[in-house]
């Protein structure tokens, strides 16, 4: 696979290949709520928001649907309809991630 994208890690010691950089992209996206960055109000996602709602299917439904709103949004070269959701079936500890996001890179 060859490096299409190339960015800086957010310690700023070093560079980030291609699915490193999604992965970083994709974390910033989902957990930046709307209208918090002052000259940008539109970025970010509605995950942010969910967060202290019931785990119910209602709430993943709609936590799959603001994640792929936002990434539709701000990482349209991705495909966004090739995420999956990977949930756990155990609670996370404070600072651990909830899911993963696995990236489908076949064309679109």
């Amino acid at each position: 696979m060859t490096t299409r994208y190339t960015g800086m890690n957010p310690d700023g010691t070093g560079n980030l290949n291609d699915m490193e950089h999604l992965k970083q992209s994709v974390r910033d996206i989902l957990t930046t709520p709307l209208a918090s960055r002052v000259m940008r109000r539109e970025y970010g996602s509605l995950v942010p928001d969910l967060i202290d709602e019931p785990m119910n299917n209602t709430t993943r439904l709609q936590c799959m649907s603001a994640a792929v709103i936002a990434l539709t949004r701000w990482e349209p070269p991705h495909c966004p309809g090739r995420y999956r959701r990977c949930l756990e079936g155990r609670r996370p500890r404070r600072g651990d991630a909830v899911g993963h996001c696995h990236a489908d890179h076949a064309e679109c």
